[in-house]
């Protein structure tokens, strides 16, 4: 039987898997059991399949399309093998990665829990000297959207170096994130009111264009990310936020409306 599981753990990690078939719990069973069974022959074809993507990707005249690493996203259930787990972690570590495929990886990682990843991000990001440019946005993303807390003091200090870095990451926030629930949800007063002192610094209120159309262009959607900081920390009415609103009320004189977060 076991040596059944071997043969068959590579087609069944290589089948075709639409977004019906992703779901199914038949599926997610079968590739438990083929990782259980055979786990050096599943997590070889995993690994596989990614660096054929690689090596395609390195050829003359290929170009990127959409997210790289699909597989990644249909080993639900999967990642609670510790051989998977530690797989991965190598293949985040290759210094080969272009930083899509880095994302990809931290993402798959991260959504895990595997704590080590986001040290890794984190370092990688820590250690990176100014200027920062785009390709550290993909990385960025992934942690705001993964584990935004814990990546804000390392991902702060890079912008508060770099302004055009800094305008990038909040055009990126600006534009992809969604502010029903924010990002910065869990985030203190203090790095609230820092983040809008930021945000104001490089898009002044005094800046904001009349929008000429009805589709939010990206100064709208920037002002919408700025004006929603305070709002926010009104939202959470604790006396540090109440503390940290006077504050830039004093700081923003013009800013009249911070004074109505207030009521």
């Amino acid at each position: 039987e076991t040596e059944t599981w071997r043969k068959w753990a590579p087609v069944i990690v290589g089948l075709p898997r639409d977004t019906e078939a992703k779901q199914s719990p038949e599926l997610r069973a079968i590739l438990v059991d083929a990782l259980e069974r055979a786990p050096d022959e599943f997590i070889s074809a995993i690994r596989t399949i990614i660096r054929i993507e690689r090596e395609d990707q390195r050829k003359d005249g290929a170009q990127e399309i959409g997210s790289p690493f699909f597989i990644l996203t249909n080993l639900d259930g999967c990642w609670h093998n510790a051989a998977l787990r530690n797989a991965f972690s190598e293949e985040l570590r290759d210094p080969d990665n272009r930083p899509a495929e880095y994302a990809a990886l931290l993402d798959a990682l991260l959504r895990a829990g595997v704590e080590s990843a986001l040290d890794d991000a984190l370092e990688r990001i820590g250690r990176s000297a100014a200027p920062m440019d785009r390709r550290h946005i993909a990385i960025i993303d992934v942690l705001l959207r993964r584990a935004p807390a814990r990546s804000w003091l390392t991902i702060t200090a890079a912008m508060q170096a770099d302004d055009a870095f800094a305008r990038q990451v909040i055009t990126r926030i600006a534009q992809h994130f969604e502010f029903g629930t924010p990002f910065y949800r869990d985030f203190n007063e203090q790095d609230i009111a820092t983040f809008f002192r930021l945000v104001t610094r490089l898009y002044p209120p005094s800046e904001d264009q009349p929008r000429q159309t009805g589709f939010m262009g990206t100064w709208d959607s920037i002002s919408y990310l700025r004006d929603g900081l305070p709002r926010h920390l009104a939202g959470l009415g604790t006396e540090v936020a109440v503390n940290q609103l006077n504050q830039l009320i004093a700081e923003y004189p013009p800013l009249t409306n911070l004074a109505y977060e207030l009521t």
